[in-house]
């Protein structure tokens, strides 16, 4: 039986419509035995001045994993939406401030997912230092658009550990899983599925179709979180 986690990457919660959506479809794979993967990205709830402590400390109640999750925007100039900086200097700044608001919000995040899957220099370092386990940008699926900075996390089929960090590739968006066309990586011997939506994709029809039915199809598959398929890689020790 394959393994399948599925993982939402969170920039809304903070919004009510949205988190009502996220919180409906955790409920629905709850009632399945199943636990997801929530990639928290704290930037628009601080600039908000929401709390998103209350919110989180229910997901890890019901025992959803917490991850995090940071575009690498400039700071903010009021002018349209940010631009990405990928300096040095800005990677390290919004990394510090979103794990700081998540840790503040009664979560320990060990999984990482970059905005824009993005492979940026002295983010593995960066995990490492700060007790993360694994990194899920990388993807056994192509984007639709020049990839950019995300080109080196193109075309991974098999999860693979870098510098003591899993790099754990992400296989499909949920929206694949209406075509009947999810990608599969390998954690060694062993297949597996982590398809992906974003918490706001909610508010979409066809997007709640879609985690429909994952949930109808919950008996297929063997449910673990992002968590449970690095630990799996760490112990297969595999190298890049």
């Amino acid at each position: 039986m394959n393994r399948r986690c599925v993982s939402i990457h969170a920039e809304r919660l903070e919004r009510d419509d949205v988190w009502r959506r996220t919180d409906a479809f955790l409920r629905r794979l709850e009632r399945t035995g199943a636990r997801a993967t929530v990639f928290v990205h704290p930037r628009s709830a601080i600039a908000a001045g929401a709390e998103l402590g209350p919110r989180l400390g229910l997901l890890l109640d019901r025992g959803h994993e917490i991850g995090q999750h940071t575009h690498f925007y400039a700071e903010e100039d009021g002018a349209g939406k940010p631009r990405t900086d990928l300096s040095k200097e800005n990677v390290r700044r919004c990394l510090e401030r979103d794990h700081r608001c998540l840790v503040d919000a009664g979560a320990e995040p060990r999984g990482f997912v970059a905005g824009a899957w993005a492979i940026v220099d002295g983010v593995v370092p960066w995990l490492r230092e700060h007790g993360f386990s694994y990194d899920a940008s990388v993807r056994a699926f192509p984007l639709t658009y020049d990839p950019g900075a995300a080109a080196p996390g193109d075309g991974w089929t098999a999860a693979a550990i870098d510098d003591g960090i899993v790099r754990l590739p992400t296989t499909s968006p949920i929206s694949s899983v209406l075509r009947g066309r999810t990608a599969r990586a390998h954690v060694g011997e062993e297949e597996y599925e982590l398809v992906y939506l974003h918490d706001y994709d909610l508010l979409r029809m066809r997007t709640r179709a879609a985690t429909r039915l994952v949930a109808r199809t919950s008996s297929r598959f063997r449910w673990v979180t992002a968590s449970e398929l690095a630990a799996l890689a760490a112990s297969e020790r595999t190298t890049p």
